[in-house]
């Protein structure tokens, strides 16, 4: 085997390496993940495969479900109210007591020895 050839072929193993490692990266992000959102993130996994695939010539954007085409604007409006909705759940299940136990350590922790005596925080 040539010199090229064993260089192509480790130049290969390593591209699948590091496609099988962020492979595993994705995945163990997606588990961290609660369930109830895995559909807002494919939603938003879809909106920035075609996001990241267009074409920078094309304002319009081909659709998958059928042969209409999609205006970048449109897509990206769709793209935005997927993340607010995602981070309007994330608001909503978060727990108040745990948040106002961590704003009021928040508020000691800036408030703790200050030059001027002046409390950021009252």
């Amino acid at each position: 085997m040539s010199e090229q050839k064993v260089i192509n072929s480790n130049q290969k193993n390593i591209q699948d390496q590091v496609k099988e490692l962020v492979i595993a990266e994705l995945q163990q992000e997606i588990d961290i993940i609660p369930r109830q959102h895995w559909d807002n993130l494919l939603e938003i996994v879809r909106l920035f495969r075609k996001s990241v695939t267009l074409n920078s010539n094309s304002s319009m954007i081909p659709n998958q479900e059928n042969s209409l085409k999609i205006p970048k604007a449109e897509l990206l409006n769709k793209q935005h109210q997927a993340l607010s909705q995602l981070t309007k759940e994330w608001l909503e299940e978060g727990d108040e007591q745990e948040q106002s136990e961590t704003l009021e350590y928040l508020r000691q922790a800036l408030n703790e020895n200050r030059i001027d005596q002046r409390t950021l925080f009252p």
